[in-house]
């Protein structure tokens, strides 16, 4: 049986559990000195466990007064979690913008169609292609949404 998720704040550590569940061109960004620490944002971040075991997590991080950037890593998430992922995202989403946050962007890989669908269901709107936006030269797209 597939342990229920439940849902802790973010802490550092989670990221390095996530680590080796998600794509690995994410490693070096991963590895990254402090990469961890930054999104520890206390009432944007989260985790989802399923049991003790972190299997995604995400949040919200301001960039400067009225925007904000959402990300999200999810590792080995139970296909039966995904509609409490998507409302945790959600609700924080909505805090965020409570707390001024107007506009929130998310980049997403134009090639990661899960990813793509996941934006448009959270209520981004797509507006452009970045070009070789990554370290090895993929493309992602630019969403946004606004409260």
């Amino acid at each position: 049986m597939t342990p229920r998720v439940t849902f802790i704040p973010y802490v550092p550590a989670h990221l390095a559990a996530l680590a080796p569940h998600v794509d690995a061109s994410l490693t070096p960004l991963l590895d990254e000195p402090g990469y961890a620490k930054t999104l520890a944002v206390p009432g944007l971040s989260w985790t989802a466990l399923a049991g003790d075991t972190p299997v995604g997590a995400g949040g919200v991080l301001p960039i400067w007064p009225g925007r904000a950037l959402a990300w999200a890593l999810v590792g080995t998430l139970p296909k039966t979690a995904w509609t409490a992922v998507t409302r945790q995202a959600l609700a924080v989403l909505q805090h965020a913008h409570a707390q001024g946050h107007g506009r929130i962007e998310a980049h997403v890989d134009a090639a990661f169609a899960n990813g793509v669908r996941w934006a448009r269901l959270l209520g981004f709107a797509p507006e452009g292609l970045m070009r070789r936006f990554t370290a090895d030269g993929r493309d992602h797209l630019l969403y946004a949404r606004f409260g």
